[in-house]
């Protein structure tokens, strides 16, 4: 089995907000003297991982329900077998060795350390500098005891857009709430290490890598068709250092941006699947989100450029709602919709008085040519509801559409067979430092993705919808949806590293979530239990036990590969 990481080991995100933390728990990283705070509102999971604070660490590991137990085993691969009572005392006892050998490898990096400079009192360390300052080798260290895959973050209390700003100003030179244990490193390094002027760098100096951005994902909205009581329609952020980008926005997706803890200034290109509803009705109200909140961080009125990507109709969408609320943007607007004709592609336009709001029209890229399948095309002029029989859009495999994004990524387009004309995207970020570049796809509605295959071969996470379960595939057909073992079937045909699953239908919660309706007889074991039944039947055609079914703010951290580790597919 591949070796899993806890999720308090990745980074924190830049517009991590100190003042909403009240919960104090120690640093694993540096000085135990140090306290960091979480949400009274933590998961007994976010408290077991949080650090070393034994009688937190016990009551949490009592609240644990099964379901939740047996994840947390095979995070550790630990077995997986036993009563709920053995399970509890097997994690605790593995939880507390862990934080053992990362206290004592603290402790011998102190006294193994040579004294070097002058051997003065150490002035006092400024809040949670510990974390800028914790030594190389205990950062190491503690990268070696854990593993390496994601964690679910729960939501914060939401705050408003001036906040936002606010906080990110005036922690712009300070160090985040968490560091990764690739960015704890010291900023104040000694004066012999130091670059003078008119002097070339030292061979060491010139030589150390910078670190690569942090790049996560995390599912806004896990839905189908309509919100629930515990999950909103499609979104996904994915955060590459300081940038964010969106793929669908459905209704809601502002408060859940707010919750999340993610700036709405960093948001800096959305691309729409496709229109139906639930994963775009949110689009105006994120405009005006980032619009506010660049206006309110002082930055020059259109000196900032919001992308919008998305299927014929999308510029339109856009259009009619910013003419409606009479919206007075802050930050440039483009608006790309795709076309299969290379004849209609234009640059930007604008198309406003003001100049902020300009439309484009992308064609297919000049290298890509349509792969001839009479077998689909004939399948899919058969089909009623596909996206040909109601736009006159077919489906094409070999078409991409790749531009270029904020970041250092290139973000590639190709088309996914649904009711509506829909695309998927493939995000793949440069090679560096002799590092493979992270790829990740992330889809939307779809019950053939083979025109994608091309563009997301070799990913290292795949988003993949699941709105049915097995034995349901002729509904699937009928409403272009899929199943969990057609998604683990994609993922395996792509050789992906992990699949997480989302687009939950509400079918598979065991009472209904319509207000009114009873829930208090529905557990959160019985909801777990559904989704470890859909994940068993992914994992079967994936291949590997790597599948996880994201609820709301699940965040996947994706991490670097060597070029050489090709994934594996073990039972």
């Amino acid at each position: 089995m591949d070796m899993l990481v806890c999720e308090h080991c990745r980074a924190a995100t830049p517009r991590f907000r100190l003042s909403s933390l009240r919960l104090p728990v120690r640093s694993s990283l540096g000085d135990h003297k140090q306290v960091l705070h979480m949400p009274s509102t933590a998961s007994p999971l976010q408290k077991i991982h949080s650090g070393p604070n034994s009688r937190s660490l016990s009551a949490a590991v009592i609240r644990l329900r099964k379901a939740e137990l047996v994840q947390e085993m095979q995070l550790r691969g630990l077995p997986e077998t036993g009563s709920r009572h053995d399970l509890r005392e097997r994690l605790l006892q593995a939880i507390q060795a862990e934080q053992r050998r990362a206290t004592d490898a603290g402790t011998a990096t102190k006294q193994e350390a040579p004294s070097q400079g002058s051997h003065e009192p150490c002035q006092p360390q400024p809040r949670f500098a510990a974390y800028i300052q914790a030594s190389r080798s205990t950062v190491l260290q503690t990268a070696q005891q854990t593993q390496d895959e994601p964690g679910n973050r729960q939501p914060g209390t939401g705050n408003s857009i001036q906040d936002h700003v606010k906080q990110d100003i005036s922690t712009a030179n300070s160090p985040p709430a968490r560091q990764s244990v690739q960015t704890a490193i010291n900023p104040n390094p000694p004066a012999s290490t130091r670059q003078i002027a008119g002097q070339q760098p030292s061979t060491a100096r010139s030589s150390k890598r910078t670190p690569p951005p942090n790049m996560s994902v995390t599912w806004l909205g896990t839905s189908s068709g309509s919100p629930s009581m515990r999950r909103n329609v499609s979104s996904i952020a994915l955060r590459h250092g300081p940038c964010t980008h969106l793929v669908d926005c459905g209704e809601g997706s502002s408060r859940q941006i707010l919750r999340s803890h993610i700036n709405p200034a960093s948001i800096c290109g959305i691309y729409i699947s496709h229109l139906h509803g639930d994963h775009c009705f949110g689009l105006p109200g994120v405009i005006e989100l980032v619009s506010r909140a660049h206006q309110a961080s002082g930055t020059a009125r259109g000196s900032q450029q919001l992308t919008i990507q998305g299927p014929p109709g999308i510029q339109q969408l856009v259009k009619s709602a910013l003419a409606a609320s009479m919206s007075a943007l802050h930050m440039r607007l483009l608006v790309r919709d795709y076309t299969l004709d290379k004849a209609q592609a234009r640059d930007p336009t604008p198309v406003d008085p003001t100049g902020l709001i300009s439309f484009a029209r992308q064609a297919p890229d000049a290298d890509s040519e349509p792969i001839t399948n009479p077998a689909a095309r004939s399948k899919n002029a058969r089909n009623k509801h596909s996206s040909l029989q109601a736009h006159n859009i077919p489906v094409v495999p070999g078409l991409a559409w790749t531009a270029a994004c904020e970041g250092g990524m290139t973000v590639t387009a190709a088309q996914l067979q649904h009711r509506l004309p829909c695309w998927g995207y493939v995000f793949q970020e440069a090679p560096s430092q002799g590092l493979q570049g992270r790829k990740v796809v992330l889809l939307g509605d779809t019950c053939d993705s083979q025109a994608i295959t091309a563009a997301g071969m070799g990913a290292d996470m795949v988003s993949h919808e699941c709105t049915f379960a097995a034995g349901m595939e002729k509904k699937a057909y009928v409403a272009q949806h899929s199943t969990a073992p057609m998604a683990g079937k994609f993922a395996r045909s792509i050789h992906a590293r992990a699949l997480v699953l989302t687009h939950f239908s509400n079918r598979y919660s065991n009472r209904g979530e319509l207000p009114g309706q009873e829930l208090a007889g529905e557990s959160e074991g019985d909801r777990q239990d559904v989704l470890q039944w859909l994940m068993g039947q992914a994992k079967e055609a994936f291949g590997s036990n790597r599948v996880w079914a994201a609820n709301d703010f699940y965040t996947f951290d994706v991490r670097h590969h060597s070029a050489s580790q090709a994934p594996t597919h073990e039972r």
